[in-house]
């Protein structure tokens, strides 16, 4: 059965999530409440900002982890993981940004703009 809805449909991505210092995060997951007729894609990013005005970078030690950046939503995937890379320092209130795209991407929109990347360290 297909649904055919006339609103915007949500793709649910976390606002944070924990980062093994010098390591990796848990695998986060992202999921697209509605199908896309033909494709969409979430991808995870590092922030912008504009260091000739004085800002910090904001994803300092932060790097999303290769092959686990983006998730290719089709009328077979609905779900996919991302995941980030940890230096052994990150900035404070490290932020990473989601960002959407791909032909259906009007028909959808994200939970939140950017995740919070809590670092912590390692257990022994």
């Amino acid at each position: 059965m297909v649904e055919v809805t006339d609103g915007t449909s949500l793709v649910s991505v976390p606002a944070t999530v924990s980062c093994t210092l010098g390591g990796s995060s848990v695998p986060m997951t992202a999921m697209a409440m509605a199908s896309p007729f033909t494709d969409l894609t979430v991808t995870l990013a590092k922030k912008t900002y504009d260091s000739a005005a004085g800002e910090t970078d904001p994803s300092l030690g932060l790097t999303p982890t290769t092959g686990m950046d983006t998730v290719a939503f089709s009328t077979s995937l609905e779900f996919g993981f991302l995941s980030v890379d940890c230096a052994a320092t990150i900035a404070d209130s490290a932020k990473l940004t989601y960002t959407l795209s791909g032909t259906d991407m009007s028909a959808f929109a994200l939970s939140t703009a950017e995740v919070t990347v809590t670092g912590v360290e390692a257990s022994a």
